[in-house]
């Protein structure tokens, strides 16, 4: 029995199929399609896949561009923690020296300093508040050093936190740009396979003049660059 259910399917869309994979059967195809392009039969199919293609892989591009820049913003914030941490293990100790068995130390380290060595995300921005609060409340006591020391790391993690979360949400938008950018793809990439199919009834043949289904095949895809090939034009 044909099951016809299977024209109805959008094809390309398997998880199994790479964005390299993907890209050099569809360059494969509009080079290939260029070429069978007499009389300007498939004009109106080079253009509209030209389009889609560039900004699937344009989004593609830019996804890594900003993945990439996220990356950096993460590393600058923990970066301030770790600063913030190393400040502690340093000036507390001085801290703990000149409030020792005074009831002031726990306005700094309520659960002693080991509470800032297992600082995590979520509360480090308090411990920070915490410290550049106290030292300043005791500035006459812990000198201007610690407390100018520990005022700027609140400013300092709020802006690199800040940053961070925004570039979190541009990747996130983009990710899903990226997504339906290929759904629009490999729709229309479906669509052309069955108009060249109905181009070439009872001819299967002519399947290997567009499509070079290999490429959809994981050997040999090392080979693909990154960098999006060129597609061809239409005069």
């Amino acid at each position: 029995m044909i099951d016809l259910s299977r024209y109805f399917l959008v094809l390309f869309m398997n998880q199994s199929i790479s964005k390299q994979e993907f890209r050099a059967f569809v360059d494969d195809f509009l080079k290939k399609l260029a070429i069978q392009n007499t009389g300007g039969l498939y004009n109106e199919m080079l253009n509209s896949t030209i389009a889609a293609y560039e900004t699937f892989f344009g989004t593609i591009n830019n996804l890594d561009v900003k993945a990439a820049i996220q990356k950096s913003r993460t590393a600058s914030m923990n970066l301030v923690m770790q600063a913030f941490i190393t400040s502690v293990q340093s000036s507390g100790l001085v801290i703990e020296g000149l409030f020792k068995n005074k009831p002031e130390l726990e306005e700094f380290f309520p659960l002693g300093r080991n509470e800032f060595n297992q600082a995590t995300l979520e509360n480090v921005e308090t411990l920070m508040k915490r410290l550049a609060t106290s030292t300043a409340t005791h500035r006459t006591k812990v000198g201007d050093a610690i407390a100018k020391e520990f005022e700027v790391y609140p400013d300092l993690f709020k802006e690199a936190r800040g940053v961070q979360l925004t570039e979190i949400a541009r990747v996130s938008d983009i990710r899903q740009e990226a997504k339906d950018a290929r759904l629009e793809l490999a729709t229309l990439m479906t669509k052309n396979v069955l108009q060249i199919a109905m181009n070439n009834i009872g001819n299967p043949d002519a399947a290997k003049l567009f499509f070079n289904q290999s490429l959809l095949e994981d050997k040999g895809i090392s080979a693909v660059e990154d960098t999006p090939p060129t597609p061809p034009s239409v005069s």
